[in-house]
């Protein structure tokens, strides 16, 4: 386990339990310890997560949960200490905190880039279905939604009315 400088997981209050697996998961999985700053919007899904995985016997030390607002994850960015902060949240944070990170590695999640594509051989029921509620799932609160629909020529009318209709 590398626990030499815990890497900040800085997640944002959308679907908080789903962005707090995505980082733990991985760094977990990796042998790296992990100092986890939820949203103080919706710290509870992590601080809960944290103790499931104590009691599924994850020692204490490979995750830290630090609660607080801008200025915590302001200070935890920028300490020398920190080697790697992963990050998901809007562009203008993830702006400010590759600005003030310095020699660090970043990963950053900053909002998708989700297209559906949507062809003349598909289940027209599931994309039409798929769509809709990749579109407005979540009441668009969340970074996977299917933000842009690209439908082959062929398809569109009768794929726009479905659309409609099913929204």
């Amino acid at each position: 386990m590398n626990r030499s400088g815990s890497s900040p997981a800085i997640t944002p209050y959308n679907d908080p339990l789903n962005l707090v697996a995505h980082k733990l998961g991985p760094a977990i999985a990796g042998g790296n310890a992990v100092l986890l700053k939820p949203s103080e919007l919706t710290p509870l899904s992590a601080i809960n997560s944290v103790e499931a995985f104590r009691e599924a016997d994850l020692a204490e030390e490979v995750i830290t949960v630090a609660v607080g607002g801008a200025d915590l994850g302001k200070a935890l960015v920028a300490a020398r200490e920190v080697r790697m902060v992963s990050f998901t949240g809007g562009f203008a944070t993830g702006e400010a905190i590759s600005r003030s990170a310095g020699l660090k590695k970043l990963a950053m999640e900053l909002g998708g880039n989700a297209p559906v594509i949507v062809m003349n051989d598909c289940d027209f029921a599931k994309a039409v279905e798929g769509s809709v509620s990749g579109a407005f799932w979540a009441a668009g609160q969340n970074c996977i939604g299917a933000q842009r629909i690209l439908v082959q020529a062929a398809l569109y009318e009768r794929y726009r009315e479905a659309f409609v209709a099913v929204s």
